[in-house]
């Protein structure tokens, strides 16, 4: 935190070095936090589906197709946040606000894949 002065000559206290980190760092997530949320719910709601289907025997081959098109999404924009990453100052790139939306990729990557299994039938036995 810095004091500064105004034209005026007013003191007025600047902005703390955490701040300035934490805008930094949601400047860098936030293009893939305005997505998360949306392939989130849709992830979820592909795994429900996957399990209902499931219990009444059935498969989803479209569906299937979804969350496979909404995985290759989902690693475009985890390969684009980690070149992102490599770019910013390292007191950036160690913020949490990325390493919490890195673990939220993760989750949604991992409901994608049940929502696949579940979907293209790879749970299923042949009698």
């Amino acid at each position: 935190m810095t004091i500064e002065f105004t034209a005026t000559g007013r003191r007025h206290r600047g902005p703390s070095q955490d701040y300035l980190l934490k805008r930094a760092s949601l400047d860098v997530v936030g293009p893939v936090r305005r997505k998360l949320g949306v392939w989130q719910t849709r992830a979820v709601h592909l795994v429900a589906l996957g399990h209902r289907l499931k219990a009444h025997g059935k498969q989803g081959p479209s569906y299937a197709a979804e969350a496979e098109a909404l995985s290759a999404a989902l690693e475009h924009e985890r390969e684009w946040l980690a070149s992102r990453i490599a770019e910013v100052p390292e007191g950036v790139a160690a913020h949490g606000e990325l390493r919490d939306t890195q673990r939220s990729l993760d989750v949604v990557a991992s409901m994608l894949s049940e929502a696949r299994a579940l979907l293209d039938g790879a749970f299923y036995r042949s009698p």
